[in-house]
């Protein structure tokens, strides 16, 4: 099994895919029911319900199946960096594997990366939700991994202030739950996407550290809205 998502594919994701915590069915005529982030099989039940965490769960999970997929040459032949691989495993989850195959096939990374916006239409006609999904994988595959990584120490000081690389869960705690987007004061809601009734830091909100939490390789951050991923191992996500 290959690595997991990383957390630019996995914020990608979330942003684009609407979240249930109630099991439901698309279609009346499915054999099972869907819950979370898409997430559907025989281990979904009638009147399930799950938290935002356990969705957050099924989504790496599910994405698994599609990381695997780009990880294999016969899918994909070209060498990929980490936002490239994200990029693509968020273009999988979407579009399924068979799409990826197409999508890669004789292609370079460019190419590749310009390929990825005509993957917009449903049923023949181009769907606005779909463009800008592609638009942002795109920017995604394009994006140099030094703007994100880095394998320099990075440290951080209380009372500092700080700008965020990516789009941010917020948590109550380090490590711990999503926070409600309605516990948010009126100043970090105008900083904050709502995601099915839960906070996302945006991407270049300036933020400042009131604490530092290290939990094995990743460093959380407390700030005035609640806890974020300040790095995990040579990933920066605020600088």
């Amino acid at each position: 099994m290959s690595k997991k998502i990383g957390q630019e594919g996995l914020h990608l994701i979330m942003q684009f895919e609407g979240c249930r915590l109630t099991a439901y069915k698309p279609v009346t005529t499915e054999k099972y029911y869907t819950i979370g982030y898409g997430h559907y099989g025989p281990d979904v039940a009638k009147g399930m319900k799950i938290s935002m965490a356990q969705a957050e769960a099924y989504l790496i999970a599910d994405c698994q199946k599609f990381a695997n997929y780009v990880d294999n040459k016969t899918y994909v032949p070209i060498t990929l960096n980490d936002n490239q691989r994200d990029a693509l495993i968020s273009f999988a989850y979407n579009c399924g594997q068979g799409n990826l195959k197409k999508l890669c096939a004789g292609r370079t990374a460019m190419q590749i990366a310009d390929k990825l916006l005509s993957y917009n239409k449903a049923g023949g006609k181009v769907l606005a939700g779909l463009t800008r999904r592609r638009k942002a994988e795109r920017e995604l595959f394009l994006s140099p991994c030094g703007n994100i990584a880095t394998s320099q120490p990075m440290s951080y000081a209380i009372g500092g202030n700080y700008t965020t690389k990516v789009n941010l869960n917020v948590r109550t705690s380090a490590a711990g739950n999503m926070k409600k987007w309605d516990k948010l004061t009126v100043s970090g809601k105008s900083h904050s996407l709502n995601q099915s009734g839960y906070a996302v830091l945006k991407k270049g909100t300036v933020v400042t550290c009131k604490e530092i939490k290290k939990l094995g390789e990743s460093i959380w951050m407390r700030i005035p809205s609640g806890w974020i991923c300040a790095r995990s191992g040579d990933k920066v996500y605020i600088g």
